[in-house]
């Protein structure tokens, strides 16, 4: 997983299903399950707000892209980060 801060009121959040298996979620929590997606989502906010120091105050925008391939420049751009 990855956090980007962009601003005082924004982050950006790169993860992949091998990152959410790892917390104990699956995909299927994440498309079929409200309550499991919901948890899934709460528990990132907190590790970003540990991360960040991001605090959640007022609404919150939320924008979700879910890429099932990665080509190989995009995979090679985000090793040479990491």
């Amino acid at each position: 997983m990855r956090i980007e801060r962009v601003d005082d009121t924004t982050v950006k959040l790169f993860i992949t299903y091998s990152d959410i298996e790892a917390r104990g979620f699956s995909r299927e929590d994440l498309w079929t399950n409200r309550k499991r997606g919901e948890e899934f989502f709460w528990s990132m906010m907190d590790e970003i707000n540990e991360e960040e120091d991001f605090v959640v105050e007022g609404p919150l925008w939320i924008q979700v892209h879910a890429f099932e391939k990665v080509s190989k420049s995009q995979f090679l751009n985000l090793k040479m980060k990491i």
